[in-house]
């Protein structure tokens, strides 16, 4: 008795190509209907302070975290303060101030690139010590209050997809190259929770040779395989501090895994390597590439 045969399809280079440009044009789409519901530049620059009534829509583009505050100034009394930065995509970003029993429930539910609306929030003087520079985070905050309305989507503000391949990049040339990239290198100093600018985040740092560059975490969570010596592979991009000194910025913890092929570096070898900073063209020389990374930036 013969059995009929049927062909099987296997998926051909074209058939792969064609899928991936079909989800680029897809994702494309929905990152510019949500781009196009943001509230716009024009209207964020007319803000006035101490207005309750205004509305926000955008994206979270940095969570600075959670911390015990006093009431009121001389007060003992403690309460919770929640803060994020908040991108419409475009060039403004705007700081958000949740307090009390709502830093509690949205801290929960906010996760980084959430989109988000806002209504009725009150609009007041930021604190610039609390800005870098280089985030240009604008003059006014939205501090929510018991009549704001808060709307978490669920939806994700995806970054833009890029279909070249990621490469790995060298320590010392990781400061002047402008994409996402892996870059080889071993643990100098352990990854630890650091507050800078009113948030929290990852840091520490990674060597090559005689060369060693600082790593900054967006959204950290301690990995206790990291440990002092251990030769990573890190997914990240290159920024520079309100000094002009550049590092490496990831954006989560899982960016940073161990990497084989290399051994550990003992602590003899590590006290004599990792020296130098490398240092960063100017503007100029990279054909007016900004400085500052744009989530993870």
């Amino acid at each position: 008795m013969l059995l009929a045969s049927f062909p099987i399809r296997t998926s051909s280079r074209q058939d792969v190509a064609r899928d991936f440009v079909q989800k680029f044009k897809m994702a494309a789409v929905n990152r510019q209907a949500m781009l196009d519901g943001f509230t716009c530049d024009e209207e964020i620059a007319n803000w006035v302070t101490n207005d309750p009534t205004v509305e926000l829509k955008g994206f979270v583009d940095k969570i600075e975290g959670t911390k015990r505050v006093p009431v009121s100034k001389g007060s003992t009394e403690m309460t919770s303060l929640y803060k994020v930065i908040v991108s419409n995509g475009s060039s403004s970003k705007v700081r958000v101030l949740f307090w009390g029993q709502m830093a509690t429930v949205y801290s929960a539910s906010i996760r980084d690139r959430s989109v988000i609306g806002i209504e009725r929030a009150k609009t007041t003087s930021g604190n610039a010590t609390f800005n870098n520079p280089y985030e240009h985070i604008g003059p006014l905050e939205l501090t929510l209050n018991n009549s704001s309305v808060v709307n978490v989507s669920g939806d994700i503000f995806d970054e833009v997809v890029d279909d070249a391949p990621i490469e790995v990049v060298r320590l010392i040339d990781a400061p002047n190259y402008n994409k996402k990239m892996y870059v080889l290198a071993w643990v100098k100093l352990p990854f630890g929770p650091v507050t800078l600018y009113g948030s929290t985040h990852g840091s520490g740092a990674i060597i090559d040779g005689n060369y060693r560059l600082r790593v900054q975490i967006a959204n950290y969570v301690a990995n206790p395989l990291l440990v002092k010596g251990v030769y990573v592979k890190i997914l990240c991009q290159s920024s520079v501090d309100t000094k002009g000194n550049s590092y490496l910025m990831v954006r989560n913890s899982d960016d940073i895994v161990i990497a084989p092929g290399k051994p550990a570096m003992t602590a003899a070898e590590l006290h004599k390597s990792g020296f130098v900073t490398p240092k960063r063209s100017s503007d100029d020389d990279q054909g007016g590439v900004p400085k500052k990374f744009a989530p993870i930036g």
